[in-house]
């Protein structure tokens, strides 16, 4: 069962960076995957299967809603949706970073069916 995205390592160093510099967080994608881990000291997920731009970003009780649509048209396999994680882009880099990640372990999980191309 997911319990709630958290920061990754690199993202609470890029956040205490950008408070630090008074500059805006800049989220890009979400991405999800079948990879089980209970690490939060990661750089990407454990198995991604897909990503999608992020449609809107909403400050909401010291927190950001963050919402994205995954449509299965083009995917080709089914697979038990696991893990969850917000890309977001370092501005010193100008590289994607993974800033937060949540990952529903090894219980119940939804599958993503595959596409029929409709």
């Amino acid at each position: 069962m997911f319990t709630g995205m958290k920061l990754t390592t690199i993202g609470i160093e890029l956040n205490t960076y950008l408070i630090a510099n008074n500059l805006p967080l800049t989220i890009s994608k979400m991405k999800i995957g079948d990879g089980n881990s209970d690490t939060y000291d990661r750089t990407l997920l454990v198995s991604p299967k897909m990503e999608t731009l992020v449609e809107s970003v909403t400050a909401r009780n010291n927190s950001n809603l963050v919402r994205a649509t995954f449509t299965n048209e083009n995917l080709q396999t089914g697979f038990d949706v696991r893990e969850v994680g917000i890309m977001a882009v370092d501005p010193r880099s100008n590289e994607e970073i993974l800033y937060s990640y949540d990952n529903a372990g090894s219980g119940d999980v939804d599958f993503f069916e595959a596409g029929n191309g409709l």
